[in-house]
């Protein structure tokens, strides 16, 4: 009993809806903060008895920048607005964090007291590499790693004291299996630019072999189905494969990876050894085909295509909007405070919809690329993940206030121009709304370009 109350603390927490059924210092409701519980500014602050709608702005639409800043830490501050604030349309309930949807389930349950186990079965990741369904080569570069035996830097000094042990990648370090593909600043960046947008420096491995460990059996904390797991051993494999490609090439060629180039490839790379292990419909096939494109909407129509790019200090949602000509109506850019993809993503397409309404529009089809969230808006009793369940109730209310609208799914290749903007805005910072005239090249060129596909 003491081991699941443990638990049920550890993992149930409140969702923010209106705010008016949960108190600030006595209740869990800031999912990433520790034990969900934002920390005071003062001591002062926990004599005030408040609930968390007295820190909504007027409107119920956001948080008050200067009530938080006057009763939490900065750290509280930040974490506290990650969370959308969707008081509309939303009543406060109570969600376990360890389930994708949000829903206490025995399963999940158990997952998570496995997980506090884990070192009980480590023994077992090299058996575990070997049944996945990777490459044979794939699975015998992560042995390799899984029984340090790679020949890193430092491995190799155990035979040569002369040598030099320092990374080739980033210089900061020596060169360990566990530096090359997590603590490298050069991992990192292609760890958080995955589909996953995964923080791997905040992950604690000891040894090399749980690093492999949590390649080839994903935690439970990712929220991942079958299928979606074996996309991510598959990805994550073929990262790590790369890492070493890059190294190998500062060592034997010289050739220091360019920033902008890196991780060129790596989704292509995915989709090919994806699509030779799985020769069913997982992956829509519409990813794999050559003449995906942006089309058109229907006549006297406009499609307002959404995508995000997430940064490490927040994120950037960006709406390209276009008539049934294709021209370019109107495109946006905006920053959002939190760091999780699908969050930015749903984001996004709020943000679209907010501006169709107050700009009058109508014969809308709004877009994105986000399966997850444009599932949810078609389907009501489809079960979205509990980080944007109250977001996409209000996108969903927010359309039906539209006159005549849609929404519809597009592979990345179809999103390209938004994905771009998204991209350009968080790396230019420049926000705002923008025009043919203000707008950047490289997604003018990408607009003209999409402009010659009819519906």
């Amino acid at each position: 009993m003491e081991k699941a109350k443990e638990i049920l603390i550890k993992c149930a927490c409140w969702s923010v809806g209106d705010g008016k059924s949960i108190l600030v210092w006595e209740d869990p409701w800031v999912p990433e903060c520790p034990n969900f519980r934002p920390r005071p500014l003062s001591e002062e602050s926990r004599n005030m008895s408040l609930a968390v709608n007295f820190f909504f702005n007027q409107e119920g639409t956001n948080w008050d920048n200067v009530k938080l800043q006057e009763t939490f830490d900065q750290d509280s501050v930040k974490k506290i607005k990650a969370i959308s604030v969707c008081s509309k349309y939303n009543q406060d309930c109570w969600i376990w964090t360890k389930s994708c949807h949000g829903n206490h389930t025995v399963k999940s349950v158990y997952w998570t007291f496995k997980s506090e186990n884990q070192l009980l079965d480590r023994g077992n990741t090299k058996g575990n590499v070997w049944n996945s369904k990777l490459h044979e080569r794939l699975k015998m570069h992560l042995w390799r790693i899984a029984v340090d035996i790679l020949p890193t830097r430092i491995q190799l000094a155990r035979f040569a004291s002369n040598l030099d042990i320092v990374c080739p990648l980033c210089e900061l370090a020596p060169e360990s299996s566990l530096h090359l593909f997590q603590q490298c600043p050069v991992s990192q960046a292609l760890w958080f630019g995955s589909p996953w947008g995964l923080k791997i420096a905040n992950l604690q491995f000891s040894s090399p072999s749980q690093l492999v460990d949590f390649v080839v059996r994903p935690p439970h904390d990712l929220f991942l189905d079958k299928s979606q797991q074996d996309q991510f051993t598959l990805y994550a494999a073929l990262l790590i494969d790369y890492v070493w490609s890059l190294r190998n090439k500062v060592v034997h060629g010289g050739d220091k990876p360019n920033r902008d180039d890196l991780g060129r490839g790596l989704w292509n790379r995915f989709f090919e050894h994806w699509s030779m292990l799985s020769k069913s419909d997982k992956i829509p096939s519409s990813y794999l085909k050559e003449d995906i494109h942006w089309m058109r909407p229907v006549r006297n129509g406009i499609k307002l295509n959404c995508d995000a790019a997430v940064g490490v200090n927040g994120s950037v949602v960006a709406g390209i909007a276009r008539d049934w000509r294709g021209s370019l109506v109107f495109a946006f850019v905006f920053k959002v405070n939190t760091n999780l993809p699908i969050q930015a993503e749903a984001e996004a397409l709020r943000m679209a919809a907010s501006i169709v309404i107050e700009h009058n529009l109508h014969s809308v089809c709004l877009e994105s690329d986000c399966k997850s969230c444009i599932d949810g808006l078609l389907d009501s009793n489809i079960a979205v993940p509990w980080q944007i369940v109250n977001l996409v109730k209000e996108i969903r209310a927010l359309v039906q206030c539209i006159f005549v609208a849609s929404v519809n799914w597009a592979p990345r290749r179809a999103n390209m121009a938004a994905h771009t903007l998204a991209r350009w805005s968080l790396e230019s910072r420049l926000y705002g709304f923008f025009y043919a005239f203000s707008i950047s090249p490289s997604v003018m060129s990408i607009i003209l370009k999409e402009g010659i596909f009819y519906y």
